[in-house]
């Protein structure tokens, strides 16, 4: 059974009476609290844990902001009893950012049949090591009015090596060492040795 306490709101100096609503040892629920929440006066909180310590919060503040933190794992499932075309679950961001971050070692996996990425400006791709793009029995198409690329090593480096910038200054050139690390001549006197 609900206990409701109600307090005259001090701290923001609000004039709606605080209700608080303890729904046994492990569940409450504050509205108008006293305490400052994450980012400021909260108007209400949603307070609950487990006997393990686990600890589940909800909480809207007078920012607009609205918090859910839980310290093990949300999960949100939907569609199980819709059909093929149907959007189960949508996230939209009106007028700022969406952000998906994993912390500490965590890896971010989107996984389905057919993954599409569409971007009606820019669409940035960055890493600090690797990427790595893979197609198992198809193809790799890369389409556009204009593609460039810049590496300094790897099998499609050519002029762009470290061996053709550093013989670039002197009598032998950088073409040469281009043709002949690139498929030219080196491929051909690889060829003529083995046959």
């Amino acid at each position: 059974m609900a206990h409701n306490e109600r307090t005259s709101s001090t701290y923001n100096k609000k004039t709606e009476p605080r209700l608080f609503d303890s729904y046994g040892p492990k569940v409450r629920f504050d509205v108008n609290p006293d305490d400052m929440g994450f980012d400021g006066v909260s108007v209400y909180q949603f307070y609950a844990f487990t006997d393990d310590g686990n600890v589940h919060l909800e909480a809207f503040s007078e920012t607009g902001t609205f918090h859910l933190h839980n310290d093990r794992g949300i999960e949100i499932v939907a569609g199980n009893k819709g059909s093929d075309g149907n959007v189960d679950i949508c996230i939209t961001g009106l007028g700022g950012d969406i952000w998906i971050t994993a912390m500490r070692d965590g890896a971010v996996k989107i996984k389905g049949k057919t993954v599409m990425i569409e971007a009606t400006e820019d669409l940035d791709l960055k890493a600090s090591r690797n990427v790595t793009i893979s197609s198992g029995q198809g193809r790799i198409l890369l389409n556009g009015n204009k593609i460039d690329k810049e590496c300094f090593a790897g099998n499609d480096s050519k002029e762009k090596s470290f061996l053709a910038r550093a013989y670039k200054w002197t009598p032998v050139g950088s073409d040469f060492i281009t043709d002949a690390y690139g498929g030219g001549l080196f491929s051909s006197i690889l060829s003529n040795i083995v046959g």
